[in-house]
């Protein structure tokens, strides 16, 4: 249970992370 919320938090830091970069690629 605890593993899943930790990987699931990950997976969001990350998907933010990438979702900055193509921002900033974009624009």
């Amino acid at each position: 249970c605890y593993n899943r919320t930790r990987q699931a938090a990950i997976t969001k830091e990350i998907l933010e992370i990438v979702g900055g970069a193509e921002a900033l690629a974009s624009s």
